[in-house]
């Protein structure tokens, strides 16, 4: 009893005990009292990541839109995690994109093959950057990038194909699949993930 009343007490200034809705409630103020030294040990890492990734989305997010991307220097991208080349691509899509040169509306609208050459006009945009981004940005589940050469060797391995498979015979080895295949390049990247013990099991 002692243990919750300092634990409570640690999450709340009323001088009352709380209810147990009310803890319920105040579980996520409570994380630190709640885990073990190792089980905080444990999940340290992953919340530090977290807090990263939200405080550069949050920059991100201020910053974001074509009209105010079109005129910014790309080193000034740079400090988000950008490379020198996605820099430069990104300031050069949010440019087409406010002169009206690329329409991104429109890609909605086209069929894979057209929605990839349109894409493939882009700045620094390959047939795998495309493809990503119809099966990503678009839910297109029919699509699996083709010129991913780890998705390519994860689905070789898998299938127990001897030799490297090229574009054609990626797509020819996926379509029994379809139109899911999409959904198969994701469980070949998670996959390969948990193999390589990178994904991390949640804390209980």
């Amino acid at each position: 009893m002692a243990g919750m009343e300092a634990a409570t007490g640690a999450c709340s200034n009323s001088e009352a005990a709380p209810s147990r809705s009310s803890q319920r409630r105040s579980r996520p103020q409570c994380r630190k009292s709640r885990f073990s030294s190792r089980a905080s040990t444990s999940i340290a890492r992953p919340r530090l990541l977290h807090r990263r990734r939200c405080i550069v989305c949050s920059a991100w997010e201020q910053t974001s839109r074509p009209a105010h991307l079109a005129g910014v220097s790309p080193e000034a991208l740079r400090p988000l995690g950008f490379s020198r080349a996605k820099a430069l691509s990104i300031v050069a899509l949010a440019a087409a994109i406010e002169t009206g040169t690329f329409d991104a509306d429109a890609i909605d609208s086209l069929d894979n093959e057209k929605a990839v050459a349109a894409l493939m006009h882009l700045r620094g945009i390959g047939r795998w950057s495309a493809e990503y981004a119809l099966l990503r940005g678009l839910g297109r589940l029919n699509v699996f990038p083709g010129d991913d050469v780890g998705a390519r060797n994860n689905l070789a391995h898998r299938l127990q194909r001897k030799g490297p498979l090229d574009y054609a015979a990626v797509q020819a080895a996926v379509q029994p699949w379809q139109p899911f295949a999409g959904l198969v390049y994701f469980h070949l990247l998670l996959a390969n993930l948990a193999d390589q013990g990178v994904l991390i099991e949640p804390a209980v």
